[in-house]
């Protein structure tokens, strides 16, 4: 069996864009290191299957803007692809990258050094949510943006989504089946509010627009039908738009949080799509029952596309089990940490506590000094000094004495502030992980009825 790049989930929404103990995730430590010995690949072990998830709703460049549900798209897909009772993918042989994480750099990495690990005949599911963008001189050039994409410099900074294809086939020569599944439309405008799509504005640009997205989906279908096995699957037509969340889908009583097509995706496994109940998804139950999912939610506004020649028995998904929970993201992959705005504010506090300190033993010393010069004011100058120099100097030790008290006060004071500015730093961490584990799940997917 040919190396299987199974999935490869580009959902690539823009153009404008068990129980707590038993959940596993690609956050904790691995108990043990993966088997990458030479003999790995022997007929008698099993096939594994390998993979890279990745959502991206911030980005660097102000003029890219921020999205609202492609993180979560990952996260959700994510915790359905490794738990016990969902795809059963082990977490160690899993990438997920979310926002920060999601730059071309670690990208590239995980495309071109991670999955080469695999065997031929292990199923690799690469998953991409995020915006993407064609270049405005040249409309037939698409790209997947990066979390650190730069307008200005979509070849260097971004995904070629020409280009991809041919990278993954270079790095993993032997594969033989790799499906895409493309929500992707693509705008020199980018931004069109409460969905992932183009804007419409006037016939011309749509015009625009609509070539540009069929020259990229023109693209994918002619490189899959290339390739043995390989297919393609769009989550919309080429003018059509890819809606974000809502209470336009749901998972059981949630109001989904992200991408349609990802959530139709998620109800079609959710909801039994399985059609010969093998327990399995098929490539063809799995398009039929997305399309069916998306067109409850949204009728002919957003049709999935097909292409490509892989298998249509070809087994996709395994259906639950039993329910699988999903846990709300965890706070450090959808907040920005890395501004830190109590920081300049604590170095500034911290420096003037320095300053206080240092005056305030200055002041001090010089008044101890001044003591014991008082105190022996008569030994040393007898017959010299009078009742006006005496008073002088002990005027001159009392004013540091007072100096030397403000300094303390100030130092006190700015230290009660370094303390304070720290403790609010302290509370703005981000949360560890696991504690979005021990939260109520968000929803479930599987069967509601089914009891482990």
């Amino acid at each position: 069996m040919r190396f299987l790049l199974l999935l490869t989930l580009f959902s690539f929404y823009s153009c404008a864009s068990t129980q707590t103990g038993r959940q596993r995730g690609v956050y904790l430590s691995a108990r043990y290191d993966l088997d990458l010995s030479p003999t790995r690949c022997a007929n008698t072990n099993k096939a594994e299957t390998w993979a890279v998830i990745m959502g991206i709703n911030q980005y660097q460049d102000t003029g890219i803007p921020d999205l609202s549900g492609a993180a979560q798209d990952a996260w959700n897909f994510y915790h359905y692809l490794t738990h016990q009772y969902g795809a059963q993918v082990d977490p160690r042989r899993v990438k997920l990258l979310i926002n920060e994480r999601a730059t071309k750099a670690n990208i590239d990495e995980a495309l071109g050094e991670f999955l080469t690990k695999a065997c031929p005949k292990d199923q690799v599911i690469i998953y991409f949510a995020g915006h993407g963008a064609p270049e405005p001189d040249r409309p037939d050039d698409a790209f997947l943006l990066t979390h650190d994409s730069r307008l200005d410099k979509l070849v260097s900074t971004a995904l070629s989504m020409n280009q991809l294809p041919q990278f993954l086939s270079w790095r993993a020569n032997s594969a033989g089946q790799l499906l895409f599944i493309v929500d992707a439309c693509h705008s020199g405008a980018i931004l069109f509010p409460g969905s992932r799509g183009f804007a419409p504005v006037g016939d011309k640009l749509r015009a625009v627009e609509e070539l540009r997205a069929r020259s990229l989906l023109s693209s994918l279908s002619t490189i899959s039908k290339k390739q043995a096995g390989w297919g393609v699957i769009s989550s919309s037509a080429p003018d059509q738009l890819s809606g974000e969340g809502g209470s336009d889908c749901k998972m059981g009583e949630y109001n989904y949080q992200g991408g349609i097509f990802t959530c139709s995706l998620l109800k079609a496994i959710n909801e039994g799509s399985d059609q010969d109940g093998d327990g399995q998804l098929s490539y063809d139950e799995l398009f039929d029952s997305v399309s069916t999912q998306l067109s409850q939610l949204r009728g002919s506004a957003q049709v999935p596309q097909r292409s490509g020649n892989l298998n249509g028995q070809k087994t996709i998904f395994t259906t639950p089990k039993f329910p699988i929970p999903i846990p709300p993201i965890a706070e450090r992959y959808i907040k920005d940490f890395s501004q830190k705005p109590y920081r300049p504010w604590l170095w500034g506090t911290l420096a003037a506590t320095a300053v206080s300190s240092s005056l305030a033993l200055y002041f001090q010393s010089s008044a101890n000094q001044q003591t014991s010069e008082l105190n022996h004011f008569l030994d040393n100058n007898i017959g010299d000094k009078t009742k006006n120099t005496y008073e002088a100097q002990r005027l001159t030790r009392d004013q540091s004495v007072t100096q030397s008290k403000w300094s303390y006060l100030s130092a006190g004071i700015f230290g009660l502030a370094v303390g304070g500015l720290a403790t609010l730093e302290w509370q703005a961490r981000p949360a560890p992980v696991n504690e979005a584990y021990a939260q109520k799940p968000q929803f479930y997917v599987g069967n509601s009825e089914k009891q482990p």
